[in-house]
This record gives structure tokens, sequence and C-alpha cells, in this order.
């Protein structure tokens, strides 16, 4: 019963507006995100979420009172999307179900790659989220898992961009400290990026 992600996106780029986002719905936008758009005008762009602890309201975030815990650098939480440029890409986008592993990086990956903006994980965030375990990791074995792994598995533009990603999260990334919070940028994150995406 779970949606596909593309057929969500599909339906919003057909409303009469400049940009839409695509977010999860435990994740808290920021500003940043907004002035990003704003100022920089992207074909599109991905965003990892910091994961905080938890809040009792918005006000928390507004105000800068929030404990963050660390930067989720292996998968996206906010999808930003010129609705022109995905109206005019959106053949690349293929069927994934929401909730499930897999599609985020994928789908993350294509708009690194045709679109023009790096991904949007620097300082200030573009999101948070308060952390809880991941639910999708519950049972590995069903049917909706299955499916997006099958996916990447199945088609082969989405398997090189899914590898794509995870060699540039394993050979980069990963480099982030302290290890297994992430929080600390690289000096030279943002050159690391354009020169190992900018080979494809």
């Amino acid at each position: 019963k779970l949606p596909f992600v593309n057929d969500i996106l599909n339906f919003l780029s057909v409303q009469d507006y400049d940009y839409f986002i695509y977010v999860n719905s435990d994740v808290i936008l920021t500003n940043t995100i907004i002035k990003k758009i704003i100022n920089e005008q992207p074909k599109c762009f991905a965003c990892s979420r910091v994961d905080i602890a938890d809040i009792d309201s918005y006000e928390s975030v507004s105000n800068q009172d929030i404990t963050p815990i660390r930067y989720e650098i292996a998968g996206f939480d906010a999808f930003v999307f010129n609705t022109k440029w995905f109206s005019n890409n959106s053949g690349i986008f293929q069927d994934y179900l929401v909730g499930q592993p897999c599609w985020d990086q994928v789908y993350a990956t294509l708009m690194r790659i045709f679109g023009d903006s790096l991904f949007a994980n620097n300082f200030p965030p573009c999101c948070f989220h308060i952390q809880h375990s991941p639910t999708w990791q519950v049972d590995k074995h069903t049917p909706e898992r299955i499916f997006n792994h099958k996916g990447v598995e199945d088609r082969y533009l989405d398997r090189i961009v899914f590898n794509i990603f995870d060699n540039y999260l394993k050979t980069h990334l990963v480099r982030r400290s302290p290890a297994g919070r992430f929080m600390n940028v690289l000096s030279n994150e943002e050159e690391i990026e354009a020169e190992f995406f900018n080979k494809f």
C-alpha cells in the first residue's frame, strides 16, 4: 500500500510552482533550504539531515536550542526540484516505494549528476530530524524492501548511480569526524565532491 516516490514527484511537478520540495514526514526544514533556493535558483539538490535530541516544539529549532547528535551522511531526507527541470528529467526517476531503502541514494545521485548543485550537507543544515531507531530496518525481508533493492539490481542506470554514491560515501564522507557522528565537514569537501561527481 506504500506509494511510489516518483508518483508523488510527478503529481507535485504539475502544480503551478517554480519549485517543490519532497521531504520525509518526520523531518524539520530550516530556513537554510529556502535561502538556498532563493539565492542560487538551482535545478535541483538533495540534502541529508542532522539528527538531534528530542525537542518539545519547533521553537527549540528556531531559537537554536537543540542538541545535534550526528549527520546522517548515508541517506537523504529532503529533495528540492525546479519544477521545469523535473518535468524535463522525470523519466530518470524510476519506481521506488516510500519509506524503504535505496531510493534516496539513487535519486540524490541522479540529481547530483544531471543537475547543477552540490549536496546541501554543510552548516547550517537544511534539515533536522529527532533521532529514533530506523523503522525500515526492523524486518529486512519485507516485500517492500526487497522491491526497492531489486529496482537497484535490475536497472542499469540505477545500479551505476547507487554504486557511485556508495563509493563516494566510503572513500570520502566517512572521513568526517568524529567517527560515527560525522559532524565535522571536511575542510575541502565541496572541492572533493565537485571533482568526484564532475567525472560523470
